[in-house]
């Protein structure tokens, strides 16, 4: 199959099972984890109410939260900044999120997965480079941070520059809301957005699927060269922030995926005890010596103790 800006890279395809198992476990819909008795493989109704008899109390977010919750505490604080930059920290993502909680994000999404992208973007709006700083305030254009999970780093290339490893392209899947041919109608569209250095400056693509088909992507819009202070950029302005490093060639092992293994496990177990009492441990009634005296109407037999039965 011929690659496209979409083909994800041989990491992400070894560890997307995994992020999909974790995410499931933090979440709590973890039917799927159920695993099949051999009774079960031609039985769906019978799979589907041994699922619902599975137990899971979901330990796993609540680790995940005390995680988060005991390195950012005390919260952390830049001390040294100046006042004007104030106005970021108090909503980095331009959509109201303050500096802390984008750390306690970041700290939640690394714990449970084991790595997240975060960069620094700027509104694509025509002419946005030439206007001045005060300008651009007046329009409220200004830069955010923006945050990508696991899901969406589908690959990630380094080189060797002066002797230090940096960043040099990022592919990035996203999904993006448009306005469709009515008021009433809103599209979900799914997009990669690549980033990477083209002889030594930072550019920015975006690729959509074309019209009509499922294979072939094409470019949207034209290569964008963000700038700064007037000036391209020689650097991609984002890092992966991983578990143990920040090297994004590395993908630590995520700290919950223990709990999240034997959380599976306790799951199962819990299955199997709730199949085994619904057939060991209800009542058999057996009867014996008793004769079909072939009435038409016979009596019935009823079990409980305000009810007779005779033998005859």
């Amino acid at each position: 199959m011929q690659a496209t800006p979409a083909t994800t890279s041989k990491e992400y395809d070894a560890g997307i099972d995994a992020v999909k198992k974790e995410r499931a476990f933090v979440s709590g819909d973890v039917k799927a984890y159920v695993r099949r008795l051999d009774g079960h493989i031609a039985d769906d109704v019978a799979y589907e109410k041994y699922q619902e008899w599975a137990g899971y109390t979901n330990f796993v977010d609540l680790t995940l939260q005390a995680f988060a919750g005991m390195i950012m505490n005390p919260e952390p604080v830049i001390s040294d900044s100046p006042d004007a930059f104030q106005t970021y920290l108090d909503d980095l993502t331009s959509d109201g999120e303050p500096f802390q909680r984008v750390c306690y994000n970041t700290v939640a999404e690394v714990s449970a997965t084991g790595r997240q992208f975060v960069m620094v973007d700027y509104p694509d709006v025509p002419g946005a480079a030439a206007l001045s700083r005060l300008e651009a305030e007046r329009a409220r254009l200004r830069p955010f941070v923006r945050a990508y999970p696991w899901e969406s780093i589908i690959a990630v290339k380094t080189e060797l520059r002066g002797g230090v490893r940096v960043l040099s392209r990022v592919r990035l899947k996203e999904t993006v809301s448009e306005a469709g041919d009515t008021e009433w109608e809103n599209l979900e569209i799914e997009q990669v957005r690549v980033l990477d250095l083209l002889n030594g400056r930072y550019r920015v693509r975006l690729f959509r699927k074309a019209e009509g088909t499922e294979e072939r992507w094409e470019q949207f819009g034209s290569d964008r060269f963000p700038q700064m202070a007037g000036a391209t950029m020689d650097f991609i302005p984002g890092v992966v922030i991983g578990a143990g490093s920040l090297d994004p060639s590395i993908r630590a092992k995520p700290p919950v995926l223990d709990l999240v293994n034997t959380a599976e496990n306790h799951l199962n177990v819990s299955a199997l005890e709730y199949n085994a009492l619904r057939w060991l441990g209800s009542p058999s009634l057996v009867i014996s010596g008793l004769v079909d005296s072939g009435d038409e109407d016979p009596t019935p037999i009823r079990m409980g103790s305000s009810q007779a039965i005779v033998l005859g």
